[in-house]
């Protein structure tokens, strides 16, 4: 989808079902004390599933925590509650059999400190809204006069629907940190601060309850500008000692961590949400920087395995280069991962070396359909045989690397000789030297292009029902978008395609299955097809390293709230 800036404001008449409540601007919720520094809530609500035993995944919200160090850098007081990392593994029921993970809604709200002058509320994926907005009804409720404001993906696809469905106060567009900032300026009353109007990527409640919508907000080239995440404020500890991150460290002992040197994506995916949120623009960080950072959370956390959130971090071969390079001069002897999916142009025998050198024991690619239609179709333009080359080229590389593929089907367009065409792929992706695979039923997801076209035909309703079916987990849920397969059909093809990788994979290398059955039944599972088997017969605790069996943390103890200095 191409977004254009808008020049002028936008207004539209929110729903009737929320009022304002005499919140409109920023009138009736100014502090008394002008122009002093506030005491910020940044709240992140608990996970949502269907079936309380699905298997979770859970990694520490990087985009809040460096909302959470911008704030403070700005003066104010932040405190972050945490309502996943504070109670990793907790289940309690929600409705319509589905389950919370982490903290339950009271517990939160209770955890925010009565002093409380604006609370933030990260939104990061679609079909958590649902607790998020229950969420924020509770915390209307129990601080009726202080300012509420959203940010994430989910906020920053669909601001009208989130101010028309819970009584949140603003909604915060695209990257948060600059617009937080401004916010909360304005909302204390500081000197030079600007209007709500001129704060770019900001939606909220103007005179009479309309929602008013601000031109967007230009993205920020310059990331070493930015501070690095207050990872201080959060219970930290408790993700790196579950071992539930979405990519599972290749050694038990290893301590993941997460971190970023790239933002934003200049492909345009008609699946992707990418471009409403961060645009088409691609900026670097300085590999020198990112490489500090590391070795900072090696000193302070033990961290050994640093897990890339990029939205595709190899695009420039030389930058990529020059990352891996100074891993390798630093003698930093850890392991990284590229978790989301990147693209395979840069990548070269003599790259994948260095990669490899460097510590890059898990590489994922996105190659999301073996159909060259499809990938025409949904504007991917992957090059399939690249892809192949990639993987017979890794399987020279010393140290190995783990290449896992990313891939979709059930796209409205989709044939069934386009699966068939995936299907193939898969097979010869598993004798090239693929070793793990995620097949993902295709969703109408807000922000992306097929999300928008599904609106303007009405075929989607943005309600609880919708948000829920955006619920990507095995086994499936029934929901399709394809206009003529069910979504039990989806899913027996996506089944199929699982077996036709694995029984390719293991057909050719039989001593990789007895390892593979070795670690599920040793319960020290490497890869994550590996983890599903040991969490089906040996339930979570096969899954994740025990507390105490994990290093201590080095340097300064954990607090998480904090306040400026006198």
């Amino acid at each position: 989808m191409n977004v254009v800036d808008k020049s002028e404001l936008t207004v539209e008449r929110p729903r009737t079902d929320i009022d304002s409540r005499g919140r409109q601007g920023i009138a009736g919720i100014r502090r008394a004390v002008r122009g002093d520094p506030m005491n910020v809530a940044l709240v992140h609500p608990p996970l949502l599933l269907s079936n309380v035993k699905h298997q979770l995944l859970v990694q520490p919200p990087l985009g809040m925590a460096y909302v959470a160090a911008c704030l403070r850098q700005a003066g104010h007081a932040v405190q972050v509650v945490d309502g996943v990392g504070e109670a990793i593994g907790r289940r309690s029921p929600f409705r319509d059999h589905h389950h919370v993970h982490g903290l339950p809604i009271d517990e939160i709200v209770a955890r925010v400190a009565p002093g409380t002058e604006a609370i933030g509320i990260g939104v990061m994926f679609s079909n958590f809204w649902p607790v998020a907005k229950a969420l924020i009804h509770a915390l209307r409720a129990r601080f009726p006069g202080v300012p509420i404001f959203c940010g994430g993906e989910h906020v920053s696809a669909l601001p009208h629907v989130v101010l028309q469905q819970a009584p949140a106060d603003y909604a915060v567009i695209g990257e948060g940190e600059e617009t937080a900032v401004e916010l909360l300026a304005a909302l204390a009353g500081h000197a030079g601060a600007p209007p709500l109007e001129r704060i770019a990527g900001l939606a909220y409640r103007g005179a009479g309850g309309a929602i008013v919508t601000t031109a967007r907000r230009r993205r920020r080239a310059a990331l070493d500008e930015i501070p690095w995440p207050a990872w201080e404020l959060f219970p930290l500890e408790h993700y790196l000692d579950a071992r539930l991150f979405s990519a599972i460290p290749l050694d038990s002992a290893q301590r993941p961590m997460v971190i970023v040197g790239t933002r934003g994506c200049p492909y345009t995916c008609k699946f992707c949400s990418n471009e409403q949120m961060w645009g088409i623009n691609y900026f670097m960080r300085d590999p020198a920087r990112i490489v500090d950072e590391m070795a900072h959370y090696v000193a302070r956390y033990g961290a050994t395995d640093f897990h890339f959130q990029d939205l595709t971090l190899v695009i420039n071969a030389a930058w990529t280069a020059r990352l891996c390079e100074e891993i390798v001069r630093r003698d930093l002897r850890i392991t990284w991962k590229t978790i989301s999916g990147t693209r395979s142009e840069a990548l070269d025998g003599e790259l994948l070396a260095l990669m490899a050198r460097s510590g890059c024991d898990d590489l994922v690619l996105a190659p999301e359909s073996g159909s060259p239609e499809m990938s025409r179709v949904t504007r991917k333009r992957v090059q399939l045989e690249k892809v192949l080359a990639v993987g017979r080229t890794l399987q020279a590389v010393r140290p190995p690397v783990r290449l896992t593929a990313l891939m979709i089907i059930g796209y409205p367009e989709e044939r069934l000789r386009d699966v068939l065409q995936t299907f193939g792929f898969l097979m010869r992706m598993a004798r090239a030297g693929f070793s793990t695979i995620h097949v993902h039923r295709f969703t109408a997801y807000p922000g992306c292009e097929y999300h928008d076209i599904a609106v303007r035909e009405r075929r989607i309703t943005h309600d609880d029902a919708y948000f829920l079916s955006l619920e990507n987990t095995f086994p499936f849920n029934d929901f399709s978008w394809h206009p003529r397969w069910s979504g039990r059909f989806i899913a027996a093809l996506i089944t199929l395609g699982f077996c036709l990788f694995y029984a390719s994979y293991y057909g050719a290398k039989p001593a990789e299955l007895a390892r593979a059955l070795w670690n599920v039944l040793t319960r020290r599972p490497h890869t994550r097809f590996e983890r599903y088997f040991a969490y089906r017969i040996w339930g979570a605790p096969a899954t994740q390293r025990a507390a105490s069996g994990a290093p201590a943390a080095h340097g300064e103890a954990d607090v998480h709230s904090a306040r400026p200095a006198a």
